[in-house]
């Protein structure tokens, strides 16, 4: 099989991962997605996304605290990995700087929602 440029170009492109970039949602509230025509899970665009957030906080000298997330899986021929980030943006010393608490939650579509919840402390 011979390679040519635009198989070489359809290929980089099917590897690549786009996404939103930050987007306001309201005070200190941010949203980022992004999809994966390259990646068969949700999880490995959310890492992307997680970590595209963190660095966008961090250049402001702020903290990334999740709220919520979504996201699906590839089907091949139908759709690519794709998920979505909601999260504030706060002072690293904010009370609301907590560890999360993820708690997952699937519909019957297979679309996973999780919510950020602060950590609850353990009983004794």
């Amino acid at each position: 099989m011979k390679t040519t440029p635009l198989k070489l170009l359809t290929i980089a492109a099917l590897l690549t991962s786009c996404s939103t970039g930050v987007v306001p949602m309201g005070k200190d509230t941010y949203m980022i997605s992004g999809m994966s025509p390259g990646m068969v899970s949700a999880g490995g665009v959310r890492a992307k996304l997680l970590r595209e957030a963190n660095r966008w906080c961090a250049k402001r000298g702020l903290a990334m605290v999740p709220l919520s997330y979504s996201g699906q899986g590839a089907v091949i021929g139908q759709r690519a990995a794709n998920a979505e980030i909601i999260f504030r943006a706060v002072p690293p010393n904010d009370p609301e700087n907590k560890r999360p608490n993820p708690e997952r939650q699937a519909d019957y579509h297979e679309v996973i929602t999780t919510e950020m919840r602060p950590s609850q402390p353990t009983p004794r």
